[in-house]
């Protein structure tokens, strides 16, 4: 992330990771979405999906935001478990309801990266596209407004309701 002014980090948080498609290899993001504000609280990249990068993705969190979440919600990949508890965080396993929220976020963000990649190509498609999702990820937190949230940005939302 590019900027510090993200909020705090709520207790739980839902987590989830898809393949993204970067020239003709494959990587995968990673995020963390407050369920409460629909705010991304963390997104970033990886070469590849297993215990380490998992465990190296909440490490970052904690990094960022100085306190780890006390419980994850999660789908049932098989790489959480163990990195999780490795770490001291709860992990609860969901499939749809609050999980939707991040599962949104993701068509949101494959349906902008296809025409930005397609218009806008970058032989250096990692750094291009690390970057591309904190732009990204500003961009939702602070500019978006959600319907959902009353009209207001996830930020917004945040501070004027929650806070």
């Amino acid at each position: 992330m590019l900027w510090k002014n993200n909020g705090d980090l709520p207790d739980i948080v839902v987590v989830d990771e898809t393949k993204i498609k970067l020239g003709s290899q494959f990587h995968y993001l990673y995020a963390a979405i407050c369920p409460s504000t629909r705010r991304i609280l963390y997104a970033r990249v990886y070469p590849n999906r297993n215990y380490l990068t998992t465990k190296s993705f909440f490490i970052d969190i904690h990094r960022y935001y100085g306190k780890k979440p006390r419980i994850v919600i999660a789908d049932g990949g098989t790489w959480y478990p163990d990195a999780l508890q490795r770490l001291g965080i709860r992990l609860k396993i969901v499939s749809g309801d609050i999980k939707n929220y991040i599962e949104r976020w993701y068509k949101t963000f494959k349906g902008r990266i296809k025409a930005f990649d397609k218009y806008f190509p970058h032989k250096e498609k990692y750094n291009h596209i690390k970057y591309w999702v904190n732009a990204f990820v500003f961009y939702y937190n602070f500019i978006r407004r959600h319907i959902s949230l009353w009209n207001k940005t996830p930020m917004e939302y945040h501070k004027e309701v929650l806070n």
